[in-house]
């Protein structure tokens, strides 16, 4: 086999370059052609959508649960009230200054 680029070592391994898959070459060939469509009742087919709804509902239970610790997290680092007054927000529960109705437009500098 020729020398390639670790990234590209699992396509190498299975293409037609790869000498131990030379066996299998002729039974590719026969699988192409008697190819038939599997029946839905069939048990195997079932696992198979079954499985793929398993992994979809666990991979979005993680994602959902991992999103709700890092906003739980968030919210108790960068909400206490020590972080927030040594960041200077919230030094009082008072409306910040009003700016007297000047716009960037007419400020002078």
């Amino acid at each position: 086999m020729r020398r390639c680029h670790p990234l590209r070592l699992q396509y190498e391994l299975l293409s037609h370059a790869n000498p131990f898959l030379q066996p299998l070459m002729s039974s590719v060939e026969d699988v192409k052609k008697n190819r038939q469509v599997v029946a839905k009742d069939n048990a195997l087919w079932q696992a198979q959508g079954q499985l793929a709804n398993w992994i979809e509902t666990s991979l979005d239970a993680y994602r959902d649960t991992r999103d709700n610790l890092m906003e739980f997290w968030f919210h108790a680092i960068y909400g206490s009230a020590l972080v927030q007054s040594l960041a200077g927000l919230r030094a009082s529960d008072e409306s910040p200054a009003d700016d007297q109705g000047r716009t960037p437009r007419t400020w002078r500098w």
